[in-house]
Protein backbone atom coordinates (compact mmCIF):
# COMPACT_ATOMS: atom_id res chain seq x y z
CA UNK A 1 0.00 0.00 0.00
CA UNK A 2 2.76 2.22 0.32
CA UNK A 3 1.80 3.21 -3.47
CA UNK A 4 -0.68 5.52 -1.83
CA UNK A 5 1.72 6.91 0.95
CA UNK A 6 0.71 4.31 3.53
CA UNK A 7 2.68 1.82 4.97
CA UNK A 8 1.20 -1.26 7.08
CA UNK A 9 2.71 -4.46 8.31
CA UNK A 10 0.50 -8.06 9.31
CA UNK A 11 -0.29 -8.75 12.44
CA UNK A 12 0.89 -12.01 12.73
CA UNK A 13 -2.39 -13.59 12.01
CA UNK A 14 -4.07 -13.72 8.56
CA UNK A 15 -7.19 -11.53 9.44
CA UNK A 16 -5.21 -8.08 10.21
CA UNK A 17 -2.55 -5.77 9.66
CA UNK A 18 -0.86 -2.98 11.56
CA UNK A 19 -1.46 0.82 9.97
CA UNK A 20 1.42 2.61 10.29
CA UNK A 21 2.27 6.60 10.06
CA UNK A 22 -1.08 7.60 10.37
CA UNK A 23 -2.13 10.20 12.95
CA UNK A 24 -6.52 9.90 13.34
CA UNK A 25 -6.10 12.87 15.53
CA UNK A 26 -5.36 15.04 12.82
CA UNK A 27 -7.39 15.66 8.86
CA UNK A 28 -6.98 12.78 6.66
CA UNK A 29 -6.95 13.62 3.48
CA UNK A 30 -8.34 11.60 0.62
CA UNK A 31 -5.52 9.58 -0.11
CA UNK A 32 -5.01 8.58 2.81
CA UNK A 33 -8.89 7.64 3.51
CA UNK A 34 -8.86 5.74 0.38
CA UNK A 35 -6.03 3.75 1.12
CA UNK A 36 -7.40 3.07 4.48
CA UNK A 37 -10.67 2.11 3.25
CA UNK A 38 -9.08 -0.39 0.56
CA UNK A 39 -7.03 -2.18 3.37
CA UNK A 40 -10.05 -2.44 5.50
CA UNK A 41 -11.50 -4.30 2.61
CA UNK A 42 -9.38 -7.01 2.49
CA UNK A 43 -8.57 -6.74 6.37
CA UNK A 44 -11.56 -7.21 9.06
CA UNK A 45 -8.77 -5.85 11.77
CA UNK A 46 -7.09 -2.89 11.32
CA UNK A 47 -4.84 -1.54 14.10
CA UNK A 48 -3.82 1.79 14.51
CA UNK A 49 -0.97 2.01 17.57
CA UNK A 50 -0.29 4.88 19.87
CA UNK A 51 -3.13 7.39 19.12
CA UNK A 52 -4.32 9.65 21.03
CA UNK A 53 -8.05 10.10 20.60
CA UNK A 54 -11.43 12.08 22.50
CA UNK A 55 -14.51 10.12 21.76
CA UNK A 56 -15.85 13.07 19.11
CA UNK A 57 -12.12 12.12 17.19
CA UNK A 58 -13.14 8.62 17.23
CA UNK A 59 -16.78 9.32 16.02
CA UNK A 60 -15.60 11.94 13.38
CA UNK A 61 -13.20 8.52 11.99
CA UNK A 62 -15.93 6.11 12.55
CA UNK A 63 -18.13 8.17 10.06
CA UNK A 64 -15.59 8.11 7.24
CA UNK A 65 -16.64 3.92 6.94
CA UNK A 66 -20.45 5.05 7.09
CA UNK A 67 -23.23 5.98 9.50
CA UNK A 68 -22.90 4.68 13.51
CA UNK A 69 -25.75 3.25 14.05
CA UNK A 70 -25.55 2.77 18.03
CA UNK A 71 -26.58 -0.77 19.76
CA UNK A 72 -28.12 -1.54 22.93
CA UNK A 73 -26.31 -4.81 24.51
CA UNK A 74 -29.08 -6.60 27.22
CA UNK A 75 -28.14 -8.08 29.80
CA UNK A 76 -29.09 -11.79 30.00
Amino acid sequence: MAELGLRSRPLGTPIGLEVLDVDLAEPLGERTLTAIRSLFAENPVLVFRKQELDAAAIASFARTFGQIVPRVIEKY
